[in-house]
């Protein structure tokens, strides 16, 4: 599990999600509360349409420390050619400076692949 770290007292927490390579790609993320089963934010999207994939993270920025984000991908290939690439990258900011990222990336096998995230949120 990926542990990011961020400043309490600093700006506001966002996340972009990216994908790689000319795939077809969906997404369901989740915030997780601190020792609790509370979803804190639950956004789904794709990457085939002109909505952005970014996210802000709750305020006040100390209260992220601990929280639990997952994020739920399924990415298939348009031409199901063998061996095709696959990325995904998770853009962590403090306000406007990037803080960490989280990328998994690799061939495409069978139909589709599902990567999925576990990353910790950690006051410096």
């Amino acid at each position: 599990m990926k542990e990011v770290q961020f400043q309490p007292n600093g700006e506001r927490l966002s996340i972009d999600i990216q994908f790689g390579y000319a795939q077809i790609a969906s997404y369901r993320l989740r915030l997780w509360e601190s020792g609790s089963n509370t979803i804190l934010l639950d956004k789904s999207g794709n990457n085939k349409n002109p909505d952005d994939d970014c996210y802000d993270l709750p305020l006040p920025t100390d209260k992220n420390d601990g929280r639990l984000m997952q994020l739920e991908t399924s990415i298939v290939s348009p031409t199901a050619t063998p061996g095709e690439q696959y990325s995904v990258t998770i853009i962590f900011k403090q306000g406007t400076t990037e803080i960490e990222r989280a990328v998994e990336k690799g061939p495409i096998t069978g139909s589709r692949v599902t990567p999925e995230f576990w990353i910790t949120l950690k006051k410096k």
